[in-house]
């Protein structure tokens, strides 16, 4: 298969291509940052070599490895919002998102995944909606129920109707 000094392309046993990019090594760990991908076709194979090594050329390495709890991490820290707004995105982020999508790498969240979990929270806040509709008027009836034979003894006659 095609082979440069930074690149090459592999057949895999299932006829597929895996093209892997070496991008240099990270400053903060030292250890070599590759990129693979995976193509069901060599000329695609040869085309995402081209792609990938014209970014590892400029320098522009994808984080393979992000995922959406790391990029709402940076997210926070880059910027600048206000106390309140703050905390209502951290409580946000911390109670929905991250518990549902917080470990799926970036690069397989789409607009399906997310449509996907709104339409799912939209749901929840229904059924709870209901639930709590049900719980105040078993409430109310309980409330009645204890209210009634008070209002039916010699101490407290019935109002006047």
């Amino acid at each position: 298969m095609a082979t440069t000094h930074k690149g090459h392309i592999e057949l895999l046993p299932s006829g597929s291509y895996r093209v892997q990019v070496y991008f240099g090594t990270d400053p903060v760990t030292g250890k070599a940052r590759r990129v693979k991908r995976t193509v069901k076709t060599e000329a695609n194979a040869a085309g995402e070599l081209a792609n990938l090594l014209r970014a590892a050329e400029a320098e522009n390495a994808p984080d393979d490895a992000a995922t959406l709890a790391l990029a709402l991490e940076r997210y926070l820290e880059i910027t600048d919002l206000s106390v309140s707004t703050r905390a209502t995105n951290e409580t946000y982020i911390r109670r929905v998102l991250l518990p549902v999508l917080g470990h799926v790498k970036l690069r397989k969240i789409g607009p399906d995944s997310l449509d996907a979990l709104y339409a799912h929270l939209r749901l929840l806040a229904a059924v709870r909606a209901v639930a709590e509709g049900r719980a105040l008027r078993r409430r109310g009836a309980r409330l009645r129920q204890a209210v009634r034979p008070a209002a039916r003894s010699q101490d407290h006659p019935p109002a006047c109707v």
